[in-house]
């Protein structure tokens, strides 16, 4: 999960989005809550396998996120790959790769980067110098954010420009303890969607990334960690510092990568492929299923199929790829919801596209579950107001395929529920529900 980079020229501000607010009974309410620690209790369950860095695509001729790959026998590597922990699902190994935006969605023609400009929204003149306060800067840069004169002070909030030098030298704690008040409104475009690297380090994040050793470490001096995630929120300046567009371009590209994964499902003699083709071919599709899996069963020593073979149609079609840019509305609300519940469509449901007809087909299609999720399931994210702020589609282990936003930025790709919910819940707490789709 990496939220879009921005361009370094932010567009006015915009009201946070409502959300989808799910009205609950009582029972549903408890069922939810089951359900909830029924997940947990999958992460915790869970060997994590994509916890560890691997390497990616470009390291691996074996790793191609080409959904049309035939199956084919396991090749010869040096090193074994991570492990699925064992399941409904049969045995899985992983390869992690990082896709970065195409090249037809980067522009570097900027001709200057604004001054940053903090806006913290409905605070007042004390509750901002009681933040700067505990944040332990130095006294000249504590001098110069108390400065009242530097203040524009209005009934929404107040704004100050803290100057890039400052900006460049905080150090992390205070940026983290900032940052996390600008990142609760939308007018500070980039602390409230930054990039988010879920990687070990930087390190895995920029290998082979092409950017010069002093962008690089800029970046990483810049980077501060919120539970989980790597935040970096400073791309103004460090475009900034860029000494030509080729250098901005793959600024740009780097920050953009989406860490997502490639799945394979190893089959051999001794496999139980009607398990398995119970598993995987929900709604309808064992005959679609069954002939593929059994014929792996019988390659001699085993064989392994990518587990976009085993989706439905139009996952399987979307997966790995970003949608089109848009100046209208046909695909800027193919979202994570418009994803989540077209899942098992041949044809997408276009109409997924508002908010009040998901939450309809939410309400009328699917039910709250307390067992685990299974190939299908939808996991919902829920807010501290209850609102529904994310799907996905559970796939197997502790993997969802998902999209991220409506951003033509941001792919179809399959992660982590760990990383997704790292992804929401950065900056503010966020909650799990399973929901399934009730079925003839």
């Amino acid at each position: 999960m990496s939220t879009p980079v921005r361009s370094p020229e932010p567009p006015p501000p915009t009201p946070h989005a409502p959300g989808i607010h799910l009205h609950l009974s009582t029972g549903a309410a408890i069922i939810l809550s089951v359900a909830f620690l029924a997940l947990v209790g999958l992460i915790v369950r869970s060997g994590l396998p994509g916890a560890a860095p691997t390497p990616t695509a470009a390291a691996r001729p074996e790793a191609s996120s080409n959904p049309g790959t035939p199956a084919s026998a396991p090749p010869e590597r040096s090193a074994p790959l991570p492990r699925g922990r064992p399941g409904p699902w049969g045995d899985l190994e992983y390869y992690r790769i990082l896709l970065e935006r195409p090249d037809e969605f980067l522009t570097t023609g900027f001709s200057s980067v604004l001054p940053t400009r903090w806006f913290f929204e409905g605070r007042s003149a004390e509750d901002l110098a009681a933040l700067f306060e505990a944040c332990n800067l130095p006294d000249v840069q504590k001098r110069r954010l108390l400065d009242r004169n530097r203040w524009q002070i209005t009934a929404e909030g107040i704004t100050l420009e803290p100057g890039s030098d400052l900006i460049l030298e905080m150090h992390s704690a205070a940026r983290k303890q900032i940052y996390s008040v600008l990142a609760n409104s939308p007018a500070n475009y980039f602390h409230h969607s930054p990039s988010l690297l879920h990687l070990g380090t930087p390190d895995d994040w920029f290998k082979e990334s092409g950017l010069r050793p002093e962008t690089e470490a800029l970046i990483k001096k810049l980077i501060y960690r919120s539970d989980n995630s790597l935040v970096f929120a400073d791309l103004p300046e460090v475009y900034a510092a860029c000494s030509s567009p080729e250098e901005r371009r793959r600024l740009i590209k780097t920050l953009s990568r989406n860490d997502t994964l490639i799945i394979k499902l190893m089959i051999s003699e001794t496999s139980d492929t009607e398990a398995l083709v119970d598993y995987w071919s929900t709604v309808g599709r064992a005959k679609d299923i069954r002939p593929l899996l059994e014929s792996l069963a019988r390659v001699p020593g085993g064989a392994s199929i990518d587990i976009a073979h085993l989706l439905p149609p139009l996952a399987r079609r979307l997966l790995y790829t970003f949608p089109y840019p848009t100046d209208g509305r046909a695909l800027a609300d193919r979202n994570c919801f418009w994803t989540a519940l077209n899942f098992f469509n041949e044809e997408p449901n276009e109409n997924l596209r508002d908010a009040k007809a998901t939450e309809t087909t939410i309400q009328q299609d699917y039910f709250p579950i307390q067992d685990d999720p299974v190939f299908g399931d939808v996991i919902l994210l829920l807010d501290s107001r209850e609102a529904v702020i994310h799907a996905s589609v559970f796939i197997a282990d502790d993997k969802v395929f998902t999209k991220n936003g409506r951003d033509f930025t941001e792919p179809w790709k399959i992660t982590s529920v760990t990383e997704m919910l790292s992804e929401y819940s950065w900056n503010e707490p966020v909650r799990p529900v399973v929901y399934r789709l009730k079925r003839p």
